[in-house]
């Protein structure tokens, strides 16, 4: 398993702690993810498959319709680095394997797209996922 270390300071001493961002990697992973796990689609280019586990572990799937290399890399750079500020709030975030998936578009479009745009739809996609019952547990709770 890919692990990510997230820097986060801790609120005694002040001084960085790591959090560290667990990948998904293998294949039936993700496609438990795809089969029988539930889906939001916050806008039409982007889609969140998800199913309960015992930790938050998080995976992407950008295929080459998206664009090309150093788009793709973009969109997977920008989905790492908004869960990774999620994972910095003083919320932990819920026990779900979550894929983030990106659909085909029309020419340009991702190559086109802003980031202010990418966060609002993660945002709107998070809020959603919040909505159906899968809650965060803040850290000062535990």
């Amino acid at each position: 398993m890919i692990e990510r270390q997230i820097v986060k300071p801790s609120p005694a001493s002040g001084k960085p702690t790591r959090r560290r961002l667990r990948v998904l990697v293998k294949r039936s992973d993700f496609l438990r993810t795809f089969r029988s796990g539930l889906k939001i689609r916050p806008c039409e280019w982007l889609i969140f498959n998800y199913v309960p586990s015992s930790e938050f572990r998080c995976g992407w799937t950008c295929p080459k319709a998206v664009g090309s290399a150093p788009i793709r890399n973009r969109m997977k750079r920008w989905t790492r680095d908004w869960i990774g500020n999620r994972l910095k709030s003083d919320e932990i975030p819920p026990p779900i394997d979550l894929n983030v998936g990106f659909r085909a578009q029309p020419a340009e479009f991702f190559k086109t797209l802003k980031r202010t745009e990418f966060d609002r739809a993660m945002e709107k996609g998070w809020n959603q996922l919040l909505k159906r019952g899968i809650k965060p547990v803040v850290a000062s709770a535990l």
